[in-house]
Parts: structure tokens; C-alpha cells; sequence
């Protein structure tokens, strides 16, 4: 799906790269959310899934 939207934007040739899962415990270290927010996810999502809840992956594109 990244791949055609980035096609429709100017960039026929993709590279994605250093795909990786992150951890309910490393979204810590960013700003992006709240002590609170985090808390709930905790609450909220099973303990077994805790490991893998968001992919993060790097993007290069050329035009």
C-alpha cells in the first residue's frame, strides 16, 4: 500500500529497510505519548502481545 501511494507522490523506486517490532515498553523513551496514555495501553493490551504492538521501518524513495 506504501508503495503505490509513494508511486502516486513522485516515487517510482522504494527501498524499505531496517523493519523491526517494538516494544509497549520502549514507546517510553518517545514523547509521543502520555504517561497516561501508555498506562492504559498497558491495561488495555495482553501481556503476550506487549512485544510486538507497533513495526517501525525506515523508508528511502528516489524520483
Amino acid at each position: 500500500m506504501f508503495g503505490e501511494k509513494a508511486a502516486k507522490g513522485g516515487f517510482p523506486t522504494i527501498e524499505v529497510f531496517d523493519r523491526r517490532s517494538m516494544t509497549l515498553d520502549e514507546l517510553v523513551v518517545y514523547p509521543l505519548f502520555t504517561a497516561e496514555f501508555l498506562e492504559w495501553l498497558k491495561q488495555s493490551i495482553p501481556p503476550a502481545q506487549q512485544d510486538r504492538i507497533i513495526y517501525t521501518a525506515h523508508i528511502r524513495g528516489w524520483k
